[in-house]
């Protein structure tokens, strides 16, 4: 048998040599073990594919990858000389979102079938989510309650924190009042919540949330007037009474 996979049967028939040739017709079988590095969802948009190649006649020369549809023709994927090649790196996602990569591979003699393509899932995510506070303009009822809404169409919300104000030359901090992922969030769609605030007495408020994804993308602190403000009025003042006194 030579490289090309063609095997040779010699026969000594009355001083003639018969030779015999099976020429390699077939594409090799689907790679083994097919996996994306990072497995999960990365803000980082460069991925490795690594595989293992199968027993081959004619071995393997190089490898077809596909990002999107399933293929169908050789020529819808990228080509990837190599001999006996099994990783691909530093190929991007088309954008962000869940993305198949499908991966078939060529033999020695040029054969090649992309349905023995075999595939697994890129996921990029460099976008943070979207969340908003929203609050009446006044409150005299402590807590303060303070709804929000959060959307991430990618990673899924992984967290939304409560970030306060207190008064127009206060300085924004973090309330600690955090709702995490659990049941009540998807990777797709929007969802929404309930904090209450216990302010520290009378006076403007403003509030704004910060989310973040389970990829660790997240919204910017939030600066100015927030996404919304409340004058509590929770805090009557308390006046002593003026007594008169007569003058002798």
């Amino acid at each position: 048998m030579d490289t090309a996979g063609n095997l040779y049967v010699s026969e000594d028939k009355v001083g003639q040599v018969v030779q015999i040739i099976v020429p390699d017709l077939e594409a090799p079988p689907p790679p083994g073990n097919l996996v994306a590095d990072p497995p999960s969802w990365t803000a980082t948009n460069a991925f490795a594919l690594t595989w293992e190649n199968p027993l081959d006649p004619s071995g393997i020369s190089g490898a077809y990858l596909k990002i999107g549809d399933s293929p169908n023709l050789i020529t819808e994927g990228t080509f990837y000389a190599g001999e006996e090649i099994a990783q691909v790196a530093g190929i991007p996602a088309p954008g962000p979102g869940a993305f198949p990569a499908y991966v078939w591979l060529e033999d020695g003699v040029g054969n090649a079938d992309p349905r023995a393509a075999v595939s697994t899932t890129l996921h990029y995510d460099a976008q943070p989510p979207m969340s908003m506070a929203s609050v009446l303009t006044t409150t005299r009822v402590a807590p303060i309650s303070v709804t929000w809404t959060v959307t991430d169409s990618h990673s899924g919300v992984d967290s939304v924190a409560l970030w306060v104000k207190a008064g127009e030359e206060g300085s924004w901090v973090d309330s600690g009042l955090r709702h995490r992922a659990g049941g009540e969030f998807f990777v797709e769609g929007a969802s929404d919540g309930l904090f209450l605030y216990p302010p520290g007495g009378e006076g403007i408020y403003y509030f704004a949330t910060l989310a973040v994804d389970r990829t660790g993308n997240a919204e910017p602190v939030p600066t100015g007037a927030g996404d919304a403000h409340t004058y509590c009025k929770t805090w009557q003042r308390a006046y002593l009474p003026l007594v008169w006194k007569a003058a002798p």
